[in-house]
């Protein structure tokens, strides 16, 4: 019997992603996936808008809960480091300097807070886009360029992407996160649209071997069902 985990996540690029690409993965581990945005905002108990930029941490945690409700195996999240609501009970106060310490104790406070065995924090160093820095190549591929420009625009990807150890590594200051990178070199990169396009090209398994946080949540997911560790 397949074990049911939920995913709660951020936003239409990241559902995408999810529906896409992780969900047919998990199901092959023997774990059935699901995912819903965040409500961001609600009318007389009836959802109006998901997802979007998070600014309180209290839509994650009511969402959390009535998840929980249902009664899954397990429950997990696909949100950023970066942007992360710093009015989470517990936040902390001094981020270490590497970026897995930073993971690692986000992560134990978002789990205290929750407090339910079941729930398995997910959270991307240090948003999204870093993961498609596994590949720069893929990112001047898929984003519409003229011919003559995607090698220079691939150039100047894998020189940031060269600048630091992995993909999660890339700065998460407002000036210097991957997002801002993309929208300062690729004014062609919409989100929705490429971000899902450009992890399929670059594959689950090349972003794994390039994003060692990332690999570990997702073996994390794939343990559920019991079918052992991702080959």
């Amino acid at each position: 019997m397949m074990k049911r985990l939920m995913l709660l996540c951020e936003g239409h690029t990241e559902e995408t992603f999810i529906q896409r690409m992780l969900i047919p993965h998990l199901a092959e581990h023997g774990v059935g996936a699901s995912c819903t945005m965040i409500c961001t905002s609600r009318e007389q108990g009836r959802r109006t808008h998901r997802g979007g930029h998070l600014r309180k941490y209290e839509p994650i945690r009511r969402d959390l809960e009535l998840l929980l409700r249902s009664k899954p195996d397990a429950l997990t999240t696909m949100l950023d480091l970066y942007a992360f609501p710093r009015d989470m009970p517990g936040f902390p106060k001094l981020w270490p300097t590497e970026t897995r310490k930073r993971v690692e104790v986000l992560s134990a406070a978002f789990a205290a807070n929750i407090q339910d065995p079941r729930f398995i924090p997910g959270i991307i160093a240090h948003e999204f886009e870093g993961l498609l820095f596994s590949q720069p190549e893929a990112i001047a591929q898929i984003v519409e360029t003229e011919d003559h420009e995607r090698e220079i625009l691939a150039q100047q990807l894998r020189k940031i992407a060269h600048e630091y150890a992995t993909p999660e590594d890339i700065n998460d200051s407002p000036q210097t996160a991957p997002s801002k990178h993309l929208e300062r070199l690729v004014p062609a990169y919409k989100k929705p649209r490429h971000g899902p396009l450009i992890a399929e090209e670059i594959g689950l398994k090349k972003l794994r071997e390039c994003c060692p946080l990332f690999s570990e949540w997702l073996a994390k997911l794939e343990a559920l069902g019991g079918k052992g560790l991702h080959e």
